[in-house]
């Protein structure tokens, strides 16, 4: 029993860090770095993208859609937890519900915060995840603007 449950911890670690891509977009390179959920039950993935188009934030939910706001009924509140202080934002839904587009603000307070070797809490409803800055200075000076 306690084999299984040190082989389910070692394939966590795989399946949850930092991920990099670089993709062909045809005349131009475009470059994704991703953090796969950091735990099974709120399923909160991060997604940083840059392009021509500049670098954009996206925060993905597996297992259910997410609420909409009733004031902005487009947009979902967002509260992001750095270093003791918080901060809430509205991200742009997009993709069935499941896929948040971050605010520039926002983008580059967690990439910011990351670089520095900061965690990143983030809350979408009863949804909540931290982000470790582990391996993510490896790869920041590639998204950088």
């Amino acid at each position: 029993m306690v084999f299984f449950f040190f082989l389910f911890l070692s394939s966590c670690n795989k399946w949850c860090g930092w991920n990099y891509q670089s993709i062909e977009c045809g005349t131009a390179t475009c470059y994704s770095l991703s953090h796969s959920p950091t735990n099974l039950i709120n399923h909160l993935s991060i997604d940083f993208q840059k392009g021509c188009y500049g670098r954009l934030g996206y925060i993905s939910v597996g297992g259910g859609k997410i609420p909409r706001s009733q004031e902005y009924p487009e947009y979902t509140p967002i509260t992001l937890y750095i270093g003791g202080q918080n901060r809430s934002f509205y991200g742009y839904l997009e993709q069935g519900d499941q896929r948040i587009q971050l605010p520039n603000e926002a983008t580059d307070m967690i990439f910011n915060a990351l670089e520095n070797g900061n965690r990143v809490g983030i809350a979408i409803t009863e949804r909540y995840s931290v982000f470790e800055p582990e391996d993510f200075c490896h790869y920041a000076a590639i998204l950088k603007k």
